[in-house]
């Protein structure tokens, strides 16, 4: 909490919203153990973007397995998820499990994780506006007028600012939402 040398942004693996899955691909953790780490982790960095992987299609994974993690990650308080397709590797446990999933099937529940992440983006630039959480990050480029950074939280933020150089650091507030990102002042 005190120190100043953690982002507030996090990157965490979660795989699967079902336990099922989980005790499948032998993690160490359960969903609901996710869910107070995660609920500790907003508790001292509330404004912090929390990213997650997401795999579709793991083996074992039926339509209810499905929507168990795609009800679960639509409550969750999330940033974005980075999703991955599952494809059987020759040779691993996985490609060797019943219950493979059909490529189209992994295509459109990837396609709706996919979509949900873009929401739930969404959802968060609209919360860094509304409560003008200060933020930084490293002027990279000019894009349409604007210098462009990747802030601390994640979330990629535009400037117009011509006295600015590349590398130099950036900080503002957030002024709306823009393009993919925020404008900030």
């Amino acid at each position: 909490r005190k120190s100043k040398k953690i982002a507030p942004h996090f990157h965490l693996p979660l795989q699967s919203g079902s336990d099922t899955i989980l005790k499948k691909m032998h993690r160490h953790y359960s969903v609901m153990e996710f869910r107070l780490l995660l609920e500790k982790l907003l508790e001292i960095f509330p404004a912090a973007a929390v990213g997650l992987d997401i795999i579709a299609g793991l083996p074992g994974e039926t339509d209810k397995i499905f929507r168990e993690t795609y009800e679960l990650l639509l409550i969750l308080p999330i940033t974005y998820l980075h999703v991955f397709s599952y494809s059987p590797r020759p040779g691993t446990r996985a490609a060797q499990m019943s219950g493979q999933v059909k490529g189209d099937i992994i295509k459109a529940r990837s396609s709706l994780l996919t979509e949900l992440s873009e929401a739930k983006k969404r959802q968060y630039i609209e919360k860094l506006v509304s409560e003008n959480t200060f933020l930084k990050g490293i002027a990279e480029k000019k894009v349409k007028g604007y210098w462009t950074a990747l802030s601390d939280h994640y979330i990629r933020f535009y400037i117009k600012n011509n006295s600015l150089s590349e590398k130099e650091l950036v900080t503002g507030h957030p002024q709306n939402a823009l393009f993919d990102g925020i404008e900030v002042e």
